[in-house]
């Protein structure tokens, strides 16, 4: 009886790039561009888990971490969480996750 295989999970970091060679179809909403990601595994707030199985990557979870007070003040695009210099500092995740 063959045993069953799941999926690895990894959570990306600066320098892991090339692990999203292999993407499964609609694992993502736009095809994934190698200097994006770069960028996006630089910044440190920014979190991205993928699962693999059998050197594909078959599904992911991104989260980014901004501070309460610049979400409400409609700056969040700018927030820096940790020199955030606001009485309303308080660290807030937002994710999205795509699993096939």
């Amino acid at each position: 009886m063959a045993r069953e295989t799941f999926p690895e999970l990894r959570h990306l970091e600066r320098g892991d790039e090339a692990v999203l060679s292999r993407v499964a179809e609609e694992v993502f909403d736009v095809p994934v561009h190698r200097e994006r990601v770069r960028l996006f595994l630089s910044e440190p707030t920014y979190h991205l888990i993928v699962a693999v199985h059998e050197d594909e990557v078959v599904g992911q979870i991104m989260a980014f971490i901004r501070c309460l007070a610049c979400v409400l003040a409609t700056s969040w695009a700018k927030c820096a969480p940790r020199t955030c210099a606001s009485p309303l500092r308080k660290p807030l995740t937002f994710s999205n996750e795509r699993w096939v």
